[in-house]
């Protein structure tokens, strides 16, 4: 694993042979493979489910986004820039749009099934790796989920996308 620091955040890169003893070879990534994500498990007494994003989720997203803007927008600043469910659908869609040009993976992070943020997988091809991003609601923080979800999407980015590196970008005091 390799750590660098930046003036505001932590980036880590993660490589197959970190999270298994695997070697794997330095491909160039030319899209991601496989674009559909269901990810089940328990966390503590909690029932987690990580699947790709839906136009359905928008209203349960928008929600979260409008009440803890603030919070979110210190870290994320597309937090600001979303006034309305419409622009949170219009999100949806392009996201949906960039899934299927296999560009990027949203996924709705769900928690006893409602509704409590997103994760994300983006292609960076230029740097032969995929960015790994989250964000979830104020009432599931602090309660491991995140750290659950993110053990979870690396095992799916280096077991079921035979990806060879992962990039995290924590941001410091997150």
């Amino acid at each position: 694993m390799q750590v660098s620091a930046c003036s505001k955040a932590i980036a880590i890169l993660i490589t197959g042979e970190c999270l298994r003893k695997l070697i794997t070879k330095s491909i160039r990534i030319r899209g991601l493979s496989e674009t559909k994500v269901d990810i089940t498990f328990e966390h503590r007494k909690d029932f987690v489910r990580i699947r790709n994003i839906q136009m359905d989720d928008a209203k349960d997203l928008y929600n979260i986004v409008d009440t803890e803007r603030d919070r979110l927008g210190k870290y994320l600043p597309w937090a600001y820039l979303m006034k309305s469910i419409d622009d949170e659908k219009n999100y949806i869609k392009s996201s949906i749009q960039n899934r299927k040009l296999r560009k990027v993976i949203i996924s709705t992070i769900l928690v006893n099934e409602e509704v409590a943020g997103t994760t994300s997988i983006t292609l960076d091809n230029n740097k032969n790796l995929v960015h790994l991003g989250y964000w979830i609601g104020k009432k599931w923080e602090g309660k491991g989920i995140v750290s659950a979800c993110t053990r979870q999407m690396k095992i799916y980015c280096f077991e079921t996308l035979r990806l060879p590196k992962i990039a995290l970008t924590i941001e410091k005091g997150n």
